[in-house]
């Protein structure tokens, strides 16, 4: 790859607001269990120190396959992540399998800003209106973290009527974050991003983005009618069961849609790279074209 031409693509005036959505897969965690917070670091700084000088990172995504509540070792990876992503200016996104809801607002009680990339399964919380919901929440968290009031928690935080998530899960949770050794002042002097900005400020920012998994151009007009910040749109130029959309396709969407979509799917190579620029969409999603950065040890 030349990266003196691809750093003139990425960087050219024309396309300052074209941003790049980083999404891990388990080539990051070399599914190493008891070591999942190192091999997951040290494979998120090599692609940094390869990607540094050719694009900024704006979105990184915590993608992770959970049968149950995140234990220990895999919340201990996912707070490594955290730290990465603020490190680098880039906005922390997760999407996991399942109790997202839960550890979202478990994160965001300890003071973390990031944001939440729903599937195609996760479609009962958007018709739930859950995006708005989420919303008022921020609100709700942002007095309690300013104002330290425990009793806000339980008479607005947690009602269940107002949150959409397991109380007894998302106060496990919580529970376990507030009780982790890591929590000590060095640690949250490199990662507690509550010290320079707050959280209604970061929401205003677009560092609470809300993101969605779509297939078809009604899965577009579907999310972004119930509040979806933005969305991945798929399979661009490969199959995976489905037909492959082809940037026909994207060329052919809306402007309206354009401007909060990414295009996900194959996008592993600068040529990709250029023709979803050039389609007038808000950026490319990928995980194979940062997975190429990867050294084997």
């Amino acid at each position: 790859m030349s990266r003196s031409r691809f750093k003139k693509i990425i960087l050219g005036r024309l396309i300052l607001m074209f941003c790049s959505y980083l999404i891990v897969s388990d080539t990051y965690y070399e599914d190493s269990q008891a070591d999942m917070s190192n091999h997951l670091m040290y494979s998120l700084k090599q692609v940094y120190r390869h990607t540094h000088n050719i694009l900024h990172i704006d979105f990184a995504c915590f993608r992770y396959h959970n049968t149950a509540l995140l234990n220990f070792n895999e919340t201990k990876a996912l707070l490594s992540f955290l730290q990465i992503c603020y490190k680098y200016g880039t906005t922390p996104i997760i999407n996991l399998s399942c109790y997202k809801i839960e550890i979202f607002y478990a994160l965001l009680m300890r003071g973390f800003s990031l944001g939440i990339h729903f599937k195609e399964s996760d479609i009962c919380f958007l018709e739930s209106n859950i995006c708005k919901k989420i919303r008022h929440e921020i609100n709700v968290v942002w007095n309690f973290l300013t104002q330290n009031n425990h009793a806000m928690i339980k008479d607005s935080l947690l009602q269940k009527e107002n949150i959409m998530c397991n109380y007894k899960i998302f106060y496990e949770y919580y529970t376990m974050l507030c009780n982790m050794d890591i929590f000590n002042e060095k640690y949250n002097k490199q990662i507690y991003p509550l010290n320079n900005i707050s959280l209604k400020q970061s929401f205003k920012q677009g560092k609470i983005p809300l993101f969605y998994s779509a297939h078809s151009l009604n899965d577009l007009y579907q999310a972004f009618s119930v509040g979806i910040d933005y969305a991945t749109i798929s399979p661009i130029y490969y199959d995976k069961g489905n037909k492959a959309l082809g940037i026909d396709f994207i060329e052919s969407l809306p402007p309206s849609l354009k401007h909060k979509t990414f295009g996900l799917g194959g996008v592993n190579n600068k040529k990709r790279i250029e023709e979803i620029q050039k389609s007038g969409l808000k950026g490319f999603a990928s995980i194979s074209f940062f997975a190429q950065f990867l050294e084997k040890e």
